[in-house]
């Protein structure tokens, strides 16, 4: 979490991916709330993250309490074949 001088209560998670071989079985959730954690004793009380749209986190995120700002078109690699992919934004208030 790197010291922001305009956004010092906020955090980004930059990417979780979990193995096809170990999904479903808790593990994302169990990595986020951790991250939640680590967060809210930093003093990080806003966390801001965004997914491939289409993707499992999509059903994930909103679940957890994760507000969907919306999609911006082409705005992320796929890491299978580099194609572009539509990207969807969430945030959650830690308060």
């Amino acid at each position: 979490m790197p010291i922001s001088e305009t956004g010092s209560h906020r955090s980004e998670v930059g990417r979780l991916i979990v193995s096809p071989h170990h999904r479903r079985r808790g593990i994302a959730r169990a990595l986020m709330e951790r991250l939640e954690a680590i967060a809210r004793d930093n003093g990080r009380w806003l966390v801001m993250l965004d997914t491939k749209t289409g993707s499992a986190a999509e059903q994930l995120y909103p679940r957890m309490g994760y507000n969907r700002i919306g999609t911006i078109p082409s705005y992320g690699f796929d890491p299978h074949d580099g194609s572009l992919v539509d990207e969807v934004f969430y945030y959650k208030d830690l308060r």
